[in-house]
């Protein structure tokens, strides 16, 4: 019981020694001592906390030190910070070797619609575009404008093209806006292509404003 009693201690002087290293690097990141936090991250990753790796990574990310910042990432993954998927698949992205989407895709699963909206963005870059549809798909179904656009790019049916060019031309969507407009005059529906156009011009559409010009040179 002694000894049950004296590893229960130690562990929660492990614990603590680990938690204060991790404030101090927080203390010194918030007064731009950078070198310092560092310091103070190491020795609490030493620990295994999860928390100052994944704070190193963004750190090393930050300077552009990607090969450190992937490290960090790694190794807070395995300690069980789950923001390290997220962030290993953004780089992973970035870098454009798309190590690590199975992780991103696994955060994503739970996360809010701007990371599932990057995930699909990070499928659709790689060229895997049933993966960017169906997850372009996931965020457009919760009303987002540039998801709903984007679906309408990548879906081969004139219908769902269609259906979600307008989605998205309602939740004011610039570029939806010009490409309904477009779509309509070639249907010959003069009348509401010109009045998407207008709005994609009201919202700073250039291709919109020399179509428009074109359609008033043509007399419709």
């Amino acid at each position: 019981m002694k000894q049950l009693i004296s590893t229960f201690v130690i562990f929660t002087l492990y614990l603590s020694a680990s938690s204060t290293l991790y404030e101090k690097g927080i203390n010194a990141l918030e007064e731009k001592h950078t070198t310092e936090a560092i310091q103070y991250f190491k020795e609490a990753s030493k620990n295994e906390n999860a928390k100052a790796m994944y704070k190193l990574g963004l750190i090393y990310e930050q300077d552009d030190n990607t090969t450190e910042a992937i490290e960090w990432y790694k190794k807070a993954k395995s300690a069980g910070n789950i923001k390290a998927q997220y962030s290993l698949g953004v780089l992973s992205c970035k870098m454009k070797t798309y190590n690590f989407l199975d992780d991103f895709e696994n955060y994503a699963k739970e996360s809010t619609k701007s990371v599932q909206y990057d995930l699909a963005v990070c499928f659709s870059q790689k060229g895997e575009h049933k993966k960017a549809l169906k997850w372009f798909t996931v965020v457009a179904k919760k009303g987002d404008a540039k998801a709903q656009y984007r679906v309408a790019t990548l879906v081969t049916s004139k219908n769902s093209k269609l259906k979600w060019l307008k989605k998205s031309a309602q939740n004011n969507h610039k570029e939806a806006q010009f490409e309904l407009g477009k779509t309509l005059f070639k249907a010959h529906k003069f009348q509401k292509a010109k009045d998407w156009l207008k709005k994609a011009k009201e919202n700073g559409s250039k291709k919109a404003t020399v179509y428009l010009k074109r359609m008033k040179e043509l007399g419709l």
